[in-house]
């Protein structure tokens, strides 16, 4: 078996068999088998999509009784097959021969322990979505007031496309990345069933790709963006879903608990740049309230 083929799917059933559907058409070569774990999901009956695809013997479903995030591809641990393992999420369409191209990339790349799809908006335009791995001064010039105000005016957000990988040439394939969005990657599955886990259980929502970056980082094997393996991804259908508030939580949770895993002494930093941040941003809101109430007063 050349690839096991692992989606998780929450709310966003009415894609599902669109993405299902795609990578059967797509395939040209290569062996597979693609599991799909539902989260629980309440969308539709979850029935009628085993149903539909029953007589498929390579496919198979999971059912699962309560949202385990991206922890539930945990769940096929013991029952995969494939010499390498492509976590594909829901909300993606892929194009034809995209995962032959991934495998037949590995296969020569045996420093590659990690390879991303080329991600497509549904016009045809190309998402950035391979970021440099989480540092204390990336959190300070992305998710801090005085840092992004800093990285404007005296970096025209240089910073910003610098870690948001918005610099990196994708127009060829094998260029090297940090960490990848994780809609669709092929890995080599014994890098991470060796820690005892694909997806560590304290990431269930966010964080979980970095973590999975960094995992495999760490083992000395490369992290590798193939644009001529494209799909197209519908960004984050089922974090939508979920109130802003609930996302930021989520966010900074598994933020707080990455830093804990690789730089627990950073932790009070991070925490107290969090605080401080809070404090400059309740000032700045003062500040704009009061000339709103004065502007209000002169008219």
């Amino acid at each position: 078996m050349d690839v096991s083929i692992a989606t998780v799917n929450w709310n966003t059933t009415s894609m599902l068999d669109r993405c299902i559907d795609s990578v059967r058409n797509s395939i040209e070569a290569i062996s597979y088998e693609m599991f799909v774990i539902d989260n629980d999901s309440h969308d539709m009956d979850f029935k009628e999509i085993v149903e539909k695809y029953s007589p498929y013997k390579n496919i198979f479903f999971i059912k699962n009784n309560t949202n385990e995030g991206a922890a539930a591809l945990n769940r096929i641990i013991g029952l995969f097959r494939g010499r390498y393992l492509l976590v594909l999420g829901p909300d993606t369409i892929v194009k034809r021969a995209a995962l032959d191209r991934m495998v037949r990339f590995m296969d020569t790349r045996k420093d590659a322990g990690c390879t991303s799809a080329k991600l497509l908006n549904p016009d045809g335009s190309v998402q950035f979505y391979s970021y440099r791995l989480w540092s204390l001064i990336m959190v300070f010039y992305l998710n801090t007031y005085l840092g992004s105000l800093i990285d404007c005016h005296a970096f025209n957000h240089r910073k910003r496309k610098y870690y948001l990988g918005q610099d990196i040439h994708i127009t060829a394939d094998g260029v090297e990345v940090e960490q990848p969005s994780g809609a669709c990657i092929i890995v080599r599955p014994e890098l991470l069933v060796d820690d005892g886990y694909i997806i560590d259980p304290r990431f269930p929502f966010y964080y979980n790709d970095v973590d999975l970056s960094m995992r495999i980082a760490k083992k000395g094997y490369k992290i590798y963006l193939l644009s001529s393996a494209e799909v197209v991804h519908f960004i984050s259908s089922s974090f939508k879903q979920r109130d802003d508030l609930w996302n930021d939580k989520e966010c900074k949770a598994g933020q707080i608990k990455y830093f804990e895993k690789y730089y627990p002494a950073q932790v009070p930093l991070l925490k107290g740049m969090y605080a401080f941040d809070g404090v400059v941003r309740k000032l700045r809101n003062l500040s704009i309230s009061e000339k709103i109430v004065k502007l209000i007063k002169k008219t």
